[in-house]
């Protein structure tokens, strides 16, 4: 057989080829080896990188959570490492099962800045992107901002490379809107079942849920509404009333604005988008609704599905309703928020250990910067002067009026009800031929009732009808009982204040008239002055400012003893710049008998004069249990006799922010009404036809403990037309004396950081 020559060398070179391309493979695969090696180590590296920045940042959440309950129970804080509100550190257990080095981390918190610098309130504009869906967008703030800084070091055992650090930087916003930025505000859900037509103008937010249903007439927002719970077009549960059951039937349209400003419905396609989503159960709400919303209304309607957060008082309890209406908790809700408008109070025992909070609620209270400080008490029906001082109690000063000053004028209520009946016709002796009438009297105060009878003889057997007068104070026919009166006299007030302030006249309603020794407050000084006039009824029921229970009152008639406000229809009393305009404050139920803080001349047109102010007009705020608007000259005589009476006056005109309490739906089990934020300004009489006009802002922050009586119909009145809207002297930034602040609070600035910048931050604190 025949051999090719060249065979041998063929088997060669593929031995050759073989080698050669396996030695290639294999230095290959080692360099895919030695790759993956290092891959595997930058991917850990990185995985560590992460981890060190997410534990600083959670560092930082650490911190902003510490500074929030800080701020919520005190006005101001020190976060000097140093000191005794020095951020702390999480236990270290909150690092088991990672790679940080708890030993090595830090957390500071640096100085509380003002912004701006001056102190001045802080606008947020609409026009800035950055403010487009934040709640206090448009509005005037006091605003502090406060940095936290932090670092977070990782070390895995045995990883070369040692340690890795990431250090953040966190600012803080802390908001304090006035509570009267707001056309309405809630402090509990917020129910508008509306008959006529309403417009609210205004932000309005509820620290609950919106539960609107208007029935005949359509409820328009026209500006921002915030709700920390959910948004219904049904009544409130529990609410079994006639308002209630036809909730579901109402078709009024509900429309908030767009980001054009447009009215846009809740409505659509035959369905209300609330949190519901047409679908009768809140499943929806932080899914479907948050970008329904988002989408339809831009930010202009937001509830718990946008994040909308809670506005508390600083030092204020969140309020809790009762989760047993009628039964055992009905007087062990978180109502703390009453306690801003009861008596001062500062605790004596440094060592109690809620003594900060307590001592931080008086400061928060209109009873203690009370320029002017009344107590009555109701049981001698004495009354006393007083200055009070916020920052320093050893500096009240007591006040003197002179005798005759008609200034407070104490009206102890008095009813008395005659009734006569006819006995059988005499046969003889005196009586012969005649019938005997019994004449009884009843005399009633609110310590008791006198009755007398005497025996008269007539030919006739008719009989007088049933007489009853009110002789003093006056009688409430939604509550339904008499109520003592403090009279607090505007015309006396202008000339005290002008007395103080060294004038030779004042205005009154009569027209300005001299200024007499008789008509100034003894002692009182313009360095005492506050704007703030507060009267006390002794003995009316308090609220612990930490558990939000009530104790009841000691004196029985302070539960039926009331402010009545007179003579209000001119601009209310001022002094100074600093303390600009006039808020009277009090623990009791307020009566406003005719217009306040304007003259009663009223326009729809522009401007309007539920939102324009009057040319030199000053802030003002009535704040109290209730607040119930009565007719300048509302007949207290017939007040027992008489419900419903006709309004003795076509227009009522109220010029300022009125901070109250109500009654919650089902309180007391009956399913009864709050009433709504319509009816939060009570009425007594009939308004058929006739307009009241609120410039200001209605504020519901507490459960009433005086006037606790649920909304009970339209048996004892007839509602106004309602016109109500929010003072632009407001959304100005111009707020009554003492006005209460909300807080709130927002991550402004969120920073990665070298070591050199963690280091210069850390310095400029100066601690």
């Amino acid at each position: 057989m025949h051999h090719s020559p060249f065979r041998g060398r063929s088997r060669g070179s593929t031995i050759l080829s073989v080698v050669v391309f396996t030695t290639f493979a294999l230095l290959l695969v080692g360099s895919l080896l030695s790759w993956g090696v290092t891959e595997r180590r930058l991917n850990y590296r990185n995985a560590l990188r992460l981890e060190a920045r997410n534990a600083a940042e959670a560092l930082a959440e650490y911190g902003f959570s510490q500074i929030r309950q800080k701020l919520e129970v005190r006005s101001s804080v020190t976060l000097d490492p140093d000191g005794t509100d020095a951020l702390v550190m999480p236990p270290t257990w909150f690092w088991s099962d990672s790679n940080v080095k708890a030993s090595a981390n830090e957390l500071i918190g640096g100085t509380v800045d003002l912004v701006p610098a001056s102190g001045e309130a802080y606008f947020f504009n609409p026009a800035d992107p950055n403010n487009a869906n934040d709640p206090l967008n448009g509005k005037y703030v006091f605003r502090r901002d406060v940095r936290v800084i932090a670092k977070a070091t990782v070390n895995p055992s045995g990883t070369p490379g040692g340690e890795i650090t990431s250090y953040v930087s966190q600012r803080i916003s802390v908001r304090g809107a006035p509570l009267f930025a707001h056309a309405i505000f809630y402090n509990m859900d917020l129910e508008i079942f509306n008959g006529p037509a309403m417009t609210i103008s205004g932000p309005v937010h509820t620290n609950g849920s919106l539960y609107l249903y208007p029935e005949s007439g359509a409820l328009t927002f026209t500006d921002q509404v915030t709700a920390t719970g959910n948004i219904y077009h049904a009544a409130k549960p529990g609410d079994t009333s006639g308002d209630g059951k036809s909730a579901a039937g109402r078709s009024a349209d509900i429309t908030f604005p767009n980001k054009f400003k447009s009215p846009t419905s809740l409505k659509a396609g035959g369905i209300w988008k609330d949190s519901t989503q047409g679908g009768g159960t809140a499943a929806a709400e932080w899914a479907d609704f948050r970008n329904y919303a988002s989408q339809k209304w831009n930010g202009n309607l937001q509830t718990s599905a946008h994040g909308v957060d809670n506005y508390t008082p600083v030092a204020i309890g969140k309020y809790q309703e009762d989760p047993s209406p009628g039964g055992p908790g009905l007087d062990e809700s978180v109502n703390s928020g009453r306690s801003i408008i009861e008596p001062s109070n500062y605790p004596t025992d440094p060592t109690d250990p809620d003594y900060d909070q307590l001592f931080e609620v008086e400061q928060q209270k209109y009873s203690n910067n009370a320029g002017v400080y009344i107590t009555v008490n109701p049981a001698t029906q004495t009354i006393t002067l007083s200055s009070r001082d916020k920052t320093d109690p050893a500096k009240n000063k007591s006040l003197t009026l002179p005798a005759g000053n008609n200034l407070v004028t104490y009206k102890p209520y008095v009813a008395t009800i005659v009734t006569q009946t006819a006995g059988k016709k005499g046969s003889g002796g005196a009586p012969s031929n005649k019938y005997p009438i019994t004449t009884t009297t009843t005399v009633t105060t609110l310590n008791g009732s006198t009755t007398s009878s005497n025996v008269t003889y007539s030919s006739s057997s008719s009989t007088a009808a049933t007489q009853k007068t009110v002789n003093s104070g006056m009688y409430d026919q939604h509550r339904g009982k008499g109520t003592d009166l403090i009279e607090l006299d505007m015309n006396a007030l202008q000339k005290a204040v002008a007395g103080m302030a060294g004038k030779a006249t004042a205005p009154t309603t009569a027209g300005t008239v001299a200024v007499t020794a008789a008509d100034k407050i003894g002692n009182l000084t313009t360095d005492d002055w506050t704007g703030i006039v507060y009267v006390e009824v002794e003995g009316a029921p308090t609220t612990d400012p930490i558990t939000g229970a009530t104790n009841p009152a000691t004196i029985a008639n302070s539960l039926q003893t009331s402010l009545s406000i007179i003579n209000g229809d001119m601009k209310v009393p001022s002094y100074g710049t600093t303390t600009e305009g006039l808020t009277i404050a009090t623990n009791a139920p307020v009566y406003i008998k005719g217009s306040f803080n304007a003259d009663g001349s009223t326009s729809t047109a522009n401007p309007n004069s539920a939102t324009t102010p009057e040319f030199g007009e000053f802030p003002a705020a009535i704040v109290g249990d209730a607040v119930t608007i009565l007719s300048k000259n509302f007949n207290a005589t017939t007040s027992l006799s008489s419900a419903n009476p006709t309004a003795t006056t076509n227009t009522i005109e109220i010029a300022a922010a009125l901070l109250t309490g109500l009654t919650p739906t089902n309180k007391d089990g009956t399913g009864k009404t709050s009433g709504g934020a319509h009816n939060l300004p009570r009425f007594l009489e009939n308004w058929s036809n006739k307009s009241t006009f609120i410039r200001g802002s209605l504020v519901a922050l507490f459960e009433s403990r005086v006037f606790t009586e649920p909304h009970g119909g339209s048996n004892y009145y007839s509602p106004p037309v309602r016109n109500w809207g929010f003072n632009s002297m407001f959304r100005e930034g111009r707020y009554p004396p003492g006005t209460p602040r909300v807080m709130s609070y927002r991550r402004v600035d969120f920073t990665d950081l070298t070591a050199a910048e963690y280091e210069t931050a850390k310095a400029s604190f100066g601690w």
